[in-house]
């Protein structure tokens, strides 16, 4: 049933709306009510779209709520009252979903007929109220007279009741609802089932009670107050006929007219009302222009002050930039008179060596072996000279000093060569020369600008860490960058006992933080070696903020310390201290570690290897005895000290005077070896260098490392270059080079050619590739984000990937990001979600191996459009959804057929809203999909997708997953962009069909509506699959 109440405006509409409400007829959705104020705190239970349109209809015929003296029906224009009739249909048609359900507006009185042919089952409530407490409360809320109140309910009442003539309709008495509540509405309840009216509810005494109260009746008739001033013959009839109920049974026809007191009444208020609408809208047309003119003067001036600020930072830039050009010539004017007091100091010692030489050469030439040699030598002059000839080849070979180039760190010095099997031929002579450009030689490799280097190595260690940063320090100078390693200077002789054959000013030696600070700020990239070092990388960036930071993880730190060590908390915390770092090491099992533990993402570069030091000699390996060799690191407990020992031990007394058994990494003094067994014959070697361990490696038959696990495990693929043969730990970064029964164990001839895929070379141009990849992207994001507040990314900031909120780790690839240049350039898959390596099942490896048309679309049997690439994309996504599933475009349901087998396959009970424009479409997937038994979790929305999202939005609804594959054209993504931020979860993934396609036409816009319109502060760029961008909501 439709109940409409009805009454004049104070007759007490609202509190009966209220109690109808307590009955269980239905009023509407929440937010549609027009609320309530100080006059009526209980609400007024209108809905504003009712309202809305009973405003339209007076004020289109010239009324107003309290100005109807010559309003009728009639005087609507027809379109306007088409129009507002459409509306109507549609709230009545929403309503009738709710049935019973009633509306109240005491505009009904005399819009009623409007209303009542749109109607199928309505029946009428009419309140009445006694007319002068109508008119007092008139009164006191509208400041109108008595009089002209009465005059009101009088137009207001015979209107109601003419418009209800012939309709099912009660009659409710105002007083008797205040005094009798619960016997009123029981008996209001029993006329209204009576009517027809279904699934009312009775509500119990103390609610009805606990509503209506005796406050509520306000503005009631008192004893002092003289009825008979206001109240004329007509107003008595009126109130006569009302009472007695008779009105009930009068017809249209039947009612009396409204009398020409009231008439006049209506007429002289209507008149003056008029003019005040009128100089009320000439005001409002006053005010909006005086808006207009302030926006304007606004506008002008938020340009004039935005392109002040422009300017400033501009000048801001420029002023910091001159003050590190001042900064960077000081340190060369100090620099330069350092060099300057040096040179003075060998000049002086040249000065007294040539005295001395020209002395010694006197007395030479004073001699008669000099008299008799210079004899022999003239008789010989026509012979070749071979000493001359190496002196002349020796002289030529040497590098010349250079002038130009202005970076203190662009240095470069002859180092000792050792070829394979050769000897070492050495200089202790430096030559420094400053170079403007990379090596003519390495153009192949990289073609960028120098770069600038810094390692951060201010702290004492030993390892293959240390060997890896000093090694590919020097190798990436021989590439043309510009680096040094920073050290203190308490380390410095270690340092340099340890690595005689670099140059002098590949270290960088301070004295404190604050000048490693000072001196640090100048570099392009700033490279932490080890925890202890990434603090200081930290309170550098904090003073120089525009210094790329980075991470050289040489292993898993964490693992070196107890958990209730402070340490091991430091340790954890330097692979997220700084959000904006970006990581590298050397071995993939580094890089899952880390992006498993602490979801970091950490680039792969090359290992390198020393083959000028590291390599297979002509000589053949001792036959007998047999040399066994071994590292024994007592102080590093993961490397299995005792147990290294142990084996070694095993196999002297197993093969006695045929082995022969070599340790190194601890000195003979170790108190390590007092409490090992000594009924075994064994060498200790010491703590060896680089030449030690390759000397002992080239000498060995097999080298052992019985570590728990390695990072990398530099010494076996060091072994491996020297011909001799390794057993090595299975766990940790051993992998990226050893294969057990191909290159390790007794297979000393794969060793080698293993050892022979890494060089310092390679692994220095990974490096450099990996440093251009960031200036690349740094670059590009800095610009971006100095244009534009949209997402632009590529940018390592983009590719963080911690979030403690997240349910499990995932990765992001902006290294895929393509500009709109790059379009249409293939992208492999790569997963996203860190919780399995390359495919999540059986399934998912099926969409990899699946059949494809014409070698590039998947082909399962269901037509559509999709690479192998994208299918692989969408069931990961999928499979780890947390919640339910969005897709725009549902077209024949293969991309759906696809996102309901991965959450059948994850065994979640997730559902997928997929939306289509087309029936016709939807309705064969509908059917495609039920008969691969997919039904229970789809959930179709046919029309179009802005419309549909708006529904979910307003539905509350919230998604985990989008897959957005509907229209390509710009406008239609544009709309999907705007209202992903209200369906997506925080940290939810979107996927965008074509985004990686080169066309650019009005039906293929989705790169530039996305990369337009997606907020970089509400979505993070995370990778290109295919042809499909992903992109993850961000946690605000």
């Amino acid at each position: 049933m439709q109940i409409f109440v009805l009454g004049m405006h104070g007759s007490g509409t609202s509190m009966l709306a209220r109690l109808l409400n307590m009955l269980g007829v239905y009023f509407a959705s929440e937010g549609a009510s027009t609320g309530s104020d100080q006059e009526n705190s209980n609400g007024f239970w209108e809905r504003r779209d009712v309202r809305q349109a009973n405003d339209r209809l007076l004020q289109a015929s010239g009324a107003d709520w309290d100005r109807v003296g010559s309003f009728s029906i009639e005087k609507i224009p027809e379109e306007e009252l088409k129009r507002v009739q459409q509306t109507i249909c549609s709230i009545v048609l929403e309503l009738d979903a709710h049935r019973p359900w009633f509306v109240k507006d005491p505009r009904l009185c005399l819009l009623f007929p409007v209303w009542r042919p749109l109607l199928e089952l309505p029946v009428c409530i009419h309140i009445y109220r006694h007319p002068l407490e109508v008119a007092l409360s008139l009164r006191e809320r509208n400041q109108l007279s008595v009089p002209l109140g009465l005059a009101l309910w009088e137009r207001y009442t015979l209107a109601a009741f003419g418009a209800t003539a012939g309709l099912p309709r009660v009659l409710v008495s105002h007083a008797k609802l205040l005094e009798f509540p619960v016997k009123t509405l029981r008996w209001l309840a029993a006329h209204l089932m009576e009517l027809g009216v279904r699934g009312l509810r009775e509500p119990t005494e103390a609610e009805i009670e606990a509503f209506v109260r005796p406050g509520l009746h306000q503005h009631r008739l008192s004893v002092a107050f003289s009825a008979r001033h206001y109240l004329r013959e007509h107003h008595q009839n009126l109130i006569e006929l009302i009472d007695s109920g008779a009105i009930l049974q009068c017809g249209s026809d039947d009612l009396p007219t409204v009398s020409a007191y009231t008439m006049d009444l209506l007429a002289v208020h209507d008149s003056a009302g008029q003019k005040v609408a009128q100089q009320m809208e000439k005001l409002r047309e006053n005010i909006v222009a005086v808006e207009k003119t302030l926006e304007d003067r606004s506008w002008r001036f938020g340009c004039n002050i935005a392109a002040l600020e422009k300017t400033i930072e501009k000048k801001e830039v420029q002023l910091r930039t001159l003050h590190t050009a001042v900064g960077a010539l000081q340190r060369q004017f100090q620099q330069a008179e350092a060099l300057r007091d040096r040179w003075q100091k060998e000049f002086a010692k040249l000065n007294e060596w040539s005295e001395r030489i020209l002395r010694d050469f006197g007395r030479v030439l004073r001699s008669n072996r000099w008299r008799i040699g210079n004899w022999l030598s003239f008789k010989r002059a026509g012979e070749q000279s071979k000493e001359a000839h190496r002196l002349a080849q020796l002289v030529a070979s040497r590098p010349r000093p250079a002038s130009g180039g202005r970076h203190p760190a662009q240095v470069q010095s002859s180092t000792a060569k050792r070829k394979p099997g050769g000897t070492a031929a050495s200089t202790n002579e430096q030559h420094i020369t400053f170079k403007e450009t990379a090596n003519p030689a390495k153009a192949d490799v990289i073609d960028v600008s120098p770069y600038s280097i810094l390692f951060l190595m201010n702290l004492r260690a030993a390892g293959g860490g240390v060997n890896s940063i000093v090694q590919e320090a020097n190798g990436l100078r021989k590439l043309g960058a510009a680096v040094q390693v920073a050290i203190r200077r308490q380390d410095e002789s270690f340092y340099r006992e340890r690595f005689p054959g670099v140059a002098r000013d590949l270290f960088y030696v301070s004295e404190s933080i604050a000048e490693l600070i000072g001196y640090a700020r100048q570099f392009e990239f700033v490279v932490a070696t080890a925890f202890k070092t990434v603090r200081t990388l930290k309170t550098l960036l904090e003073q120089a903020p525009g210094v790329v930071p980075c991470y050289y993880i040489q292993d898993y730190e964490p693992n070196f310390c107890q958990p209730s060590e402070a340490n091991y908390r430091e340790a954890v915390e330097s692979y997220t201290l700084i959000p904006e770092i970006c990581c590298f090491a050397k071995t993939r099992w580094l890089c899952e570690t880390v992006a498993q533990k602490h979801g970091v993402h950490v680039h792969k570069v090359e290992p390198s290897l020393d083959r000028e030091i590291f390599f297979s000699d002509d000589r053949s390996k001792p036959g007998t005895p047999f040399v066994v060799c071994a590292m024994v690191r007592p102080v590093s407990e993961y490397r299995s000290p005792g147990l290294t020992f142990e084996i070694l031990r095993r196999i002297k007394r197993e093969f006695g005077q045929r082995v022969e058994i070599r340790m190194f990494g601890l000195e003979p003094n170790d108190p390590f070896l007092r409490r090992q067994p000594v009924d075994f014959e064994y060498k200790v070697l010491g703590i060896l260098d680089r030449q030690g361990v390759a000397k002992l490696m080239q000498e060995s038959s097999l080298f052992i490392d019985a570590s728990t696990y390695q990072a990398f495990g530099r010494t076996g693929l060091e072994a491996m270059a020297c011909r001799c043969a390794t057993i090595l730990p299975s766990e940790g970064g051993i992998s990226e080079y050893a294969v057990d029964g191909v290159n390790t164990l007794l297979a000393a001839k794969e060793g080698l050619k293993t050892a022979a895929r890494y060089s310092i070379e390679r692994a220095c141009a990974s490096e450099l590739q990996f440093f251009e990849s960031l200036r690349r992207n740094i670059g590009a994001e800095r610009s971006i984000r100095r244009k534009t507040t949209k997402v632009q990314p590529g940018a390592p900031g983009a590719a963080r990937i911690t979030s403690h909120d997240e349910p499990r780790g995932f990765v992001t690839h902006p290294e895929t990001w393509v500009g709109r240049g790059e379009l249409g350039r293939a992208r492999p898959y790569q997963p996203t979600i860190t919780s399995f390596r390359q495919f999540i099942n059986d399934q998912h490896r099926y969409y990899h191996e699946c059949p494809t048309k014409g070698g590039i679309l998947i082909d399962v049997g269901i037509q559509g459009h999709l690479r192998r690439e994208d299918a692989l994309k969408l069931y990961e996504m999928a499979y780890y959804a947390t919640g339910d599933i969005l897709e725009f475009g549902t077209n024949r349901g293969l991309s759906t057929s696809i996102l309901a087998r991965a959450i059948s396959d994850s065994g979640k009970s997730a559902k997928i809203v997929t939306m289509e424009l087309c029936p016709e479409l939807a309705g064969q997937a509908s059917r495609t999909l039920s008969q691969l038994d997919f039904s229970r979790h789809i959930e179709f929305l046919v029309g179009d997708a802005d419309a549909s999202c708006q529904k979910l939005v307003d539905a509350g609804r919230k998604f985990a997953f989008a897959f957005v594959d509907h229209s390509h054209a710009y406008g239609d993504v544009v709309k999907a962009c705007h209202h992903l931020s209200q369906l997506l979860t925080p940290g939810s993934f979107c996927l965008f069909h074509d985004f990686n396609d080169r066309r650019e036409t009005v039906e293929y816009g989705v790169y530039a509506a996305v990369t337009q319109t997606l907020d970089c502060n509400q979505f993070e760029f995370c990778g290109i699959y295919g042809c499909c961008g992903l992109f993850r909501r961000r946690y605000v």
